[in-house]
C-alpha cells in the first residue's frame, strides 16, 4: 500500500512538471509572436511612410495639368 501511494504520488508530480513544461513552451511561443507581430507592425509603418514621403515629393515636382 505505502509503495502505490509513493508510486501515485510520483506520478502525480511528474504530471505537474510535465503541464508546467508545458505551459512554459506555449508561454515562450507566445512571446516571441508577439514580439515578431510588433516588429512586423513598425516596419510596415516604415515603408509606408517612405511610399507617402515618395509619393508627397513626386506630386511636388510633378507639372500641373
Amino acid at each position: 500500500m505505502k509503495a502505490e501511494a509513493e508510486y501515485e504520488a510520483s506520478k502525480a508530480k511528474k504530471a505537474s512538471w510535465r503541464l508546467n513544461g508545458f505551459y512554459g513552451i506555449v508561454g515562450g511561443i507566445v512571446l516571441v509572436a508577439t514580439v515578431a507581430l510588433i516588429l512586423v507592425l513598425l516596419s510596415i509603418q516604415r515603408y509606408v511612410k517612405q511610399i507617402d514621403g515618395k509619393l508627397a515629393s513626386t506630386a511636388a515636382t510633378s507639372p500641373r495639368s
